[in-house]
């Protein structure tokens, strides 16, 4: 790589590390409900079983609970239910709008309660329903959007815009790992002024879930692009002033 590309492509890419906006929400320290929203296949539940055993292992047993909610197919959440008895946490099932606020008072003695929906496409009003049940509940519900890094560019700043008009700040960009243009989805969350909060790294559900800072995001970006190097413009800027944070991304990826 010729080094003027090399420096050039450094200096924008710490520039763009400075603009992506990244956020610890209290999930992992205060737990709450938090329900994951998003596309079809954009790795809700993958991400879920990740944030429970990331809790697990911080808070011990009885300490989480998963819900799957879906309207519309029967028995949606049979692979949820699986995950639930390897981590060895009660799964419930919740199909009727009007079982969803019980089952979250049953489960209301676990600190976290994680919630799996069914995926929303840009153009219907899915997600509209599911924030509109939330926000009838006694309880309040938090959501992260998850979003597949993979994702076509179009769909993806659709799926993001539909997100921001309804209320929702936080993200999780999953697959990260698989994606050979990782620019698309952090250029997006910059533009939409989106928080990220996680980055999925991979499949293994005990470990692979980092969470989002920057110049470790920009550093593999820089590593993509230019062959495995990566300009000391991206490491050297913008470092989270918080050593254990790094240590849990690093643990993460």
């Amino acid at each position: 790589v010729d080094r003027r590309d090399y420096r050039g492509t450094g200096f924008a890419l710490a520039l763009l590390s400075r603009q992506l906006r990244t956020h610890q929400p209290p999930l992992l320290d205060r737990g709450g409900v938090w329900a994951l929203v998003g596309p079809s296949g954009g790795g809700k539940t993958s991400t879920l079983v990740k944030l429970a055993a990331r809790y697990l292992d911080r808070h011990g047993t009885q300490s989480v609970a998963l819900v799957g909610f879906d309207l519309e197919r029967i028995g949606a959440h049979q692979q949820l239910k699986i995950y639930g008895q390897l981590l060895d946490v009660p799964t419930r099932s919740v199909a009727r709008r009007e079982d969803l606020a019980p089952t979250l008072e049953e489960l209301s003695g676990h600190p976290l309660i994680l919630v799996d929906t069914s995926g929303f496409g840009p153009t219907d009003r899915q997600l509209e329903t599911q924030l509109e049940i939330f926000r009838h509940l006694p309880n309040r519900v938090n959501c992260l959007l998850t979003v597949p890094a993979v994702m076509e560019a179009h769909y993806l700043r659709r799926t993001l815009k539909k997100a921001v008009d309804n209320g929702i700040g936080e993200a999780v960009l999953t697959r990260f790992d698989e994606t050979l243009r990782p620019g698309i989805g952090l250029s997006s969350l910059i533009e939409h002024q989106l928080k990220l909060c996680f980055v999925g790294n991979g499949r293994n559900l005990t470990r692979d879930l980092a969470i989002a800072n920057s110049p470790e995001i920009f550093s593999r970006v820089a590593t993509i692009m230019l062959g495995g190097q990566c300009p000391p413009e991206i490491t050297s800027s913008n470092t989270d002033p918080n050593p254990r944070i790094r240590e849990i991304a690093a643990h993460g990826s």
